[in-house]
């Protein structure tokens, strides 16, 4: 069975039009992708299935019912009498994705950080245990490295770093793709959105062709060093010990960052997931803190339309442009206030100069406030304070 979602989407949108939703929901599962939405909730699927009944209090979400409703999403036809159950599993199924998908419309967050926002029925939050981004050939993923982990040197290759530990969600993020991993045992459960199948087994003897694997649903070259970001999570403490990634990425590049031929550079996939041991690390090594993606997209850009507030500042404290007001803009849209006013503060001038501007892009009077005090508390003088509230009226009649 066809389970890619190009066939998923376009049955949903065949379903919600069939149930006369909104046309605004229809349109976002027509022409919009949901890799991240599906990658999410497979994996953390395969987390539910793989716990006992005393450990998870309902398996509503886990693998064996997303997969059944993802098969019978794919059989649906306008002509089918679905029962009242059935059209829960749809309904259920659209509302997670949208959830996941489009994170950032619903709560100021963006969609890679799942330990702002998922947790189990038993209010079990899931934590980042650690995260790494870099540009790679499909090679170096068994290079031998030397690093440290708790003090200890040892000898390991960055496959293992990434997949040391069990029951761990692993985002994978490069391009505009993104692939979601989970580790039980000796054996891993890869998928890809984009995949009739959608997921892919493989064991740990399997690992060289689970690389090639990733490799090949990005499309890219495992002859030639390509950008890719890892997030990985847990609902198990305490959190285990990894080695830091600078000290991972000056074993593998050796003190030399590669050559590389794509758009999307180091810099740009280390503030997507907003690690700034990355960024600090090819940084020092040279790497172009302005360059910019086929899209004109800077680093500085990634990491603001994220809401990374700690890349951003990272990235400005070292000389990043700020790109014509793109990423200001970009942050103000999604509602990340800390990372509208950092940049406030790097503005050429007055910043409240900036500020009406700024409170045009936020998407609420609840957000507008919340800018006008904190930014009234950062910059301005506190014996001549406003109230915020008399303050947005006049700026925004």
């Amino acid at each position: 069975m066809n389970i890619s979602q190009e066939k998923i989407l376009n049955k949903i949108a065949l379903y919600l039009s069939e149930e006369k939703r909104s046309c605004d929901l229809i349109y976002q599962f027509k022409h919009r992708g949901y890799c991240h939405g599906l990658g999410v909730l497979t994996a953390y699927g395969l987390y539910l299935k793989s716990q006992t009944k005393q450990t998870c209090a309902t398996e509503q979400d886990d693998w064996r019912w997303l997969k059944s409703t993802l098969i019978a999403v794919a059989a649906f036809r306008p002509t089918d009498q679905l029962s009242s159950g059935a059209k829960a599993n749809f309904d259920r199924l659209i509302a997670l994705l949208e959830y996941f998908q489009h994170i950032s419309t619903y709560q100021t967050v963006s969609q890679g950080n799942l330990h702002h926002y998922l947790e189990t029925t038993t209010n079990e939050l899931i934590q980042l245990e650690y995260k790494f981004a870099g540009i790679f050939k499909a090679s170096d993923f068994h290079q031998t490295l030397q690093v440290t982990i708790k003090e200890r040197p040892c000898h390991t290759t960055l496959f293992d770093i990434l997949t040391r530990y069990s029951y761990r969600l692993i985002l994978i993020s490069g391009g505009k793709h993104t692939l979601s991993l989970f580790k039980k045992g000796s054996h891993f459960s890869l998928y890809d959105a984009n995949a009739r199948g959608g997921r892919k087994r493989f064991a740990l003897r399997d690992s060289r062709a689970m690389i090639r694997e990733i490799y090949k649903m990005y499309h890219y070259d495992r002859k030639q060093p390509a950008a890719f970001g890892f997030r990985i999570f847990t609902f198990h403490s305490p959190l285990m010990p990894y080695p830091d990634p600078k000290d991972v990425l000056s074993s593998l590049h050796r003190h030399q960052i590669p050559s590389f031929t794509g758009k999307y550079g180091p810099l740009h996939i280390a503030a997507r997931i907003d690690s700034t041991q990355c960024i600090e690390y090819y940084l020092k090594h040279h790497a172009e803190l302005d360059s910019t993606t086929t899209h004109g997209s800077t680093p500085l850009l990634v990491a603001a339309k994220r809401g990374h507030l700690a890349s951003v500042d990272y990235l400005l404290r070292h000389g990043a442009s700020m790109n014509e007001q793109h990423a200001i803009k970009s942050a103000a849209k999604r509602g990340y206030i800390e990372v509208v006013l950092v940049l406030l503060s790097y503005e050429k001038g007055d910043p409240l100069q900036h500020l009406q501007f700024v409170l045009k892009l936020l998407p609420n009077d609840t957000l507008r406030l919340e800018l006008l005090t904190k930014f009234q508390d950062r910059f301005e003088d506190p014996d001549k304070l406003e109230e915020p509230e008399h303050r947005l009226r006049l700026l925004m009649p």
